[in-house]
């Protein structure tokens, strides 16, 4: 199956049951192939074991926000795109996201005409950072180190 033909394999981190079953109910019926964390430690287990294309996390989750599970992630895999899902417009914390390699921020209520967009325009952005060459999912991104298992 080539590179455009294939389902995107999207992350959704939401410790809101409701909120991220809604979100990962919508990208399945979009054709997304859709994994769903409930929490932090939960969506970076994924990130290990799957072949992912982009994640979308919530920022405000108990034990571990969304801008600490994105710097986890990006020492893991430079170049996964990484959304945020905030429920405030706050421009500080999103400048900051930024600074950390977040690529991309949604504020919640998501609309779902915007999600798949979003997810998109990030897709697009890496490969074509990548070049045309680049492997799918977390084949083809920059394996720095892998990450302890505590942290």
């Amino acid at each position: 199956m080539s590179e455009e033909t294939r389902q995107k394999s999207v992350l959704i981190i939401e410790d809101d049951i409701n909120y991220g079953e809604m979100l990962a109910y919508a990208l399945s019926h979009l054709k997304y192939d859709v994994h769903l964390a409930y929490s932090a430690t939960g969506g970076l287990d994924i990130v290990r074991q799957k072949k992912l294309d982009i994640v979308l996390t919530d920022l405000n989750m108990p034990g571990m926000s969304g801008l600490e599970v994105a710097k986890r992630i990006l020492k893991m895999y430079l170049d996964l795109p990484i959304v945020l899902i905030t429920g405030t417009n706050d421009l500080s914390l999103v400048k900051q996201a930024l600074e950390i390699g977040v690529s991309d921020y949604l504020v919640k209520p998501v609309s779902i005409e915007q999600l798949p967009v979003v997810i998109e325009r990030n897709l697009q952005r890496i490969k074509s950072l990548k070049g045309p060459d680049a492997g799918a999912g977390c084949q083809g991104y920059l394996h720095l180190r892998p990450l302890p298992a505590g942290g």
